[in-house]
């Protein structure tokens, strides 16, 4: 069985693409194994999340290239200033509605508390060059915020 790791759309069998939201669905733990940089092998605790072109998505903040070396995202200095704002000025049932209203599923983000789901948010939105919704929901939600 196959589930989309966006909108958790089941399959019985293999396809590429999600017939629901459109995300690549990735086969179900073939290799598991992946060279790092320094040689180590890299093996994946959870599932693959999704693939961009040549590389592959891995456990929310790991991205695995051609060559099989893991490396880890980090937030853009953008990424980092709207971290800070969402730490600071949104509480966790404000961060749980944020999430519903950008159709980002919270409970899939991972992380312990409100800085982890946060920064689980902003890589998932920056991995997707969606920064800028959050800037509007912001501006619209919470005028009071100064962006």
């Amino acid at each position: 069985m196959v589930t989309c790791p966006w909108c958790g759309t089941n399959y019985a069998s293999f396809q590429p693409l999600c017939d629901n939201c459109g995300a690549t669905l990735t086969r179900p733990a073939e290799s598991t194994d992946l060279r790092g940089a320094q040689g180590v092998v890299y093996k994946p605790t959870g599932p693959v999340d999704v693939q961009f072109g040549n590389r592959t998505v891995v456990q929310g903040d790991l991205i695995v290239g051609t060559t099989g070396e893991a490396v880890k995202l980090e937030l853009s200095p953008e990424a980092r200033r709207l971290h800070r704002i969402l730490v600071q000025r949104l509480d966790l049932e404000e961060l749980r509605t944020l999430c519903f209203d950008l159709e980002v599923d919270y409970d899939s983000l991972g992380g312990e508390g409100k800085a982890a789901r946060a920064r689980q948010l902003l890589l998932y939105l920056q991995r997707r060059e969606e920064l800028g919704r959050l800037t509007a929901w912001i501006r619209q939600e919470r005028p009071d915020i100064a962006l």
